[in-house]
């Protein structure tokens, strides 16, 4: 059970402009258990479940978004639904960082060429009947 330490949880509030309301320390350890269910900690550091933390985090918040309309009122209107299209943004961003984090946990190796070299079969020798 991962466990996310406070200077990770404000860094997550901070990045995302949030506060405890709207992203509580509960949601927040949820979100770490399933980073760690995708990103196993023998294999992943804790950059790759912060970074696929806040990818989970603003994917919950344009959700709550998606619930606000554009209204209008007389002379005064509020574009709620412009919260969509910046949550939008926000996510191509947090998900490019994530596969960069991935990318540098996991580096490519080069190209091995496995197998024995080709070796030539043996002659036969002819020996004449004595």
């Amino acid at each position: 059970m991962a466990t996310p330490t406070q200077s990770e949880i404000n860094r997550l509030r901070r990045q995302l402009e949030l506060d405890s309301t709207d992203l509580p320390d509960v949601a927040i350890a949820d979100m770490y258990d399933e980073a760690e269910e995708q990103y196993p900690s023998s294999t992943y550091s804790r950059n790759v479940w912060f970074a696929a933390v806040r990818l989970q985090a603003a994917r919950e918040q344009m959700a709550k978004a998606a619930k606000r309309t554009t209204y209008k009122q007389g002379q005064s209107s509020d574009n709620q639904s412009d919260l969509i299209k910046n949550w939008e943004k926000m996510i191509k961003i947090y998900s490019a960082q994530l596969g960069e984090v991935l990318d540098d946990e996991n580096p490519t190796l080069p190209a091995v060429r496995w197998g024995v070299p080709k070796k030539t079969p043996t002659r036969e020798q002819e020996w004449p009947n004595a």
